[in-house]
């Protein structure tokens, strides 16, 4: 008895331990304003950093071919110009290999934002980023990122931060390049036997 009592406890001492092995992952960024609707708000040239975060181990909400949506409970958060922007849900969306114009692709977009005591339920603050034709190797696979190589995401047009009052036409509050992304940590990969190994694309 005594025999099987100790296998049931050594199983869910693993059953923790595996469960404690999933790890919320913090990213920081930072920009330079290339466009504002309000300099009051922040002139060109002003400089915005924020930060966001995730469980590494969230399951997709949708998975497609090539293609994953993640709605997540946490937020993205930003300072420009003395203001302080903040989010309610984090959502991010996957794309890798579509084999157009924009080969991968990540939209990280905080929803209904605050910006100081302004409140904007259709509002949004957002980083797009995105590869070239071609370029396969920004991303390897639709999993959440753990780690963000800014140079890999070579598509200028697509690569870019926005705050957002609304989803209108003229809802742009502020537009910024994105210098930096920071945080996270390389893939980690194991063989059969739990040892390290180099990580495959997939």
């Amino acid at each position: 008895m005594f025999k099987y009592l100790a296998r049931a406890a050594v199983i869910a001492l693993l059953g923790c331990a595996g469960a404690a092995s999933a790890q919320t992952l913090t990213f920081q960024f930072s920009g330079t304003v290339t466009y504002t609707q309000d300099e009051t708000l922040a002139p060109v040239g002003s400089q915005i950093t924020g930060t966001f975060s995730y469980d590494e181990d969230t399951p997709a909400g949708i998975t497609l071919p090539g293609y994953a949506a993640y709605q997540l409970p946490t937020s993205l958060s930003a300072t420009v110009n003395g203001y302080d922007i903040t989010s309610d849900i984090l959502n991010v969306d996957v794309f890798d290999n579509t084999g157009g114009n924009i080969e991968d692709m990540v939209s990280i977009v905080g929803t209904t934002v605050m910006v100081d005591d302004a409140l904007y339920v259709d509002g949004s603050i957002g980083l797009s980023l995105a590869s070239a034709a071609g370029n396969t190797q920004a991303l390897s696979g639709t999993d959440l990122p753990t780690i963000y190589h800014l140079a890999a995401f070579d598509s200028q047009d697509v690569t870019y931060g926005v705050l957002r009052s609304s989803g209108a036409q003229d809802g742009a509050l502020l537009e910024f390049e994105i210098d930096s992304i920071t945080g996270g940590h390389e893939p980690i990969c194991t063989n059969k036997k739990g040892k390290p190994k180099k990580c495959k694309k997939h």
